[in-house]
């Protein structure tokens, strides 16, 4: 879990992009009719397999770069231009 957590702030740190909504879930009745609505909550260790499987997504990636880069899909952003901050 620390290196999860590690790993994590390094990413926020660089400047990545956490987007995420609350998953619902719906207690439907025989009929298929709902009955009581839930948020899901999610735990530590749920943030532990994302943060690996985002570590093993990015060097799968560098690997498939590095020994196939004609072949390789990259998605590469430019840095973010400076807002204009607006006069009033």
């Amino acid at each position: 879990m620390t290196i999860a957590r590690v790993l994590r702030d390094r990413r926020t740190d660089a400047g990545a992009l956490t987007l995420g909504s609350p998953e619902v879930w719906f207690d439907m009745d025989d009929e298929k009719n709902p009955q009581s609505v839930k948020i899901y909550e999610t735990i530590d260790t749920n943030w532990l397999v994302e943060e690996f499987m985002l570590l093993a997504n990015v060097y799968v990636a560098m690997k498939i770069k590095d020994h196939f880069p004609a072949y390789a899909v990259l998605r590469w952003h430019d840095s973010p231009k400076p807002k204009e901050v607006a006069e009033f």
